[in-house]
């Protein structure tokens, strides 16, 4: 098993406390969407011009580095998350991890 470093150990329990912060009981883990990016996007418009759609709970998370970001995306996709859109125009510096919740459909 290799070991994960302080920083990937760090961002992972921020998103755990995120999560659990902004769900409820029957809040199925679907519904949470993780991605990596190359760049911030700290205003919630930025998120709605980048992914096209209403976005809730939205955080994002420095990796310092693309391999720790991915290793972070995919302990979430392990734990049900949804993935969301990568959004990298340079793959060796995807660095930031981002989340958001879905909203709930209504009819």
């Amino acid at each position: 098993m290799v070991k994960k470093t302080k920083t990937y150990r760090s961002l992972i329990a921020k998103i755990n406390q995120h999560i659990k912060e902004n769900s409820w009981a029957n809040t199925p883990m679907d519904r949470w969407y993780v991605g990596v990016s190359d760049k911030s996007l700290r205003e919630m418009s930025e998120y709605q011009r980048e992914l096209g759609m209403d976005v809730r709970y939205h955080a994002e998370y420095y990796a310092y580095s693309t391999k720790i970001a991915l290793q972070v995306q995919d302990h979430f996709l392990g734990k049900g998350l949804t993935k969301a859109a990568d959004l990298c125009d340079n793959s060796e510096n995807c660095r930031w991890v981002y989340l958001y919740m879905s909203p709930f459909l209504t009819l």
